[in-house]
């Protein structure tokens, strides 16, 4: 019989978006830029870097706005990006309400 793990803990899918971020040597505001550039979001470049800021500290979630910037950006499919926003706010409403606001750093 296997054991289930239930961590007392969500980790934000904004986590997901800095390690992309770092694994192909981009900033926030480069992707922002770019993104704004080809024309596909109306923003500015320093609202959309802003924006991207805030997810990736936890501040905001995954819109349908970022699912295309982050997937054209990092060369993944948007439903990863939409499953990563899912799966959060699934396990997130399974917290004691302890945990929401200040989560074990895992």
């Amino acid at each position: 019989m296997g054991h289930k793990y239930d961590p007392d803990y969500a980790v934000h899918p904004g986590e997901t978006v800095k390690e992309c971020m770092l694994m192909y040597g981009f900033t926030p505001c480069g992707v922002a830029r770019r993104f704004i550039e080809k024309r596909l979001v109306e923003s500015t470049a320093e609202e959309f870097c802003e924006e991207i800021l805030e997810i990736i500290v936890g501040d905001r979630d995954i819109e349908s706005r970022h699912v295309t910037a982050f997937s054209w950006s990092f060369r993944t499919t948007p439903s990863f990006w939409e499953n990563r926003q899912k799966r959060y706010d699934k396990h997130l409403a399974r917290l004691p309400e302890s945990n929401r606001d200040n989560p074990a750093d895992p």
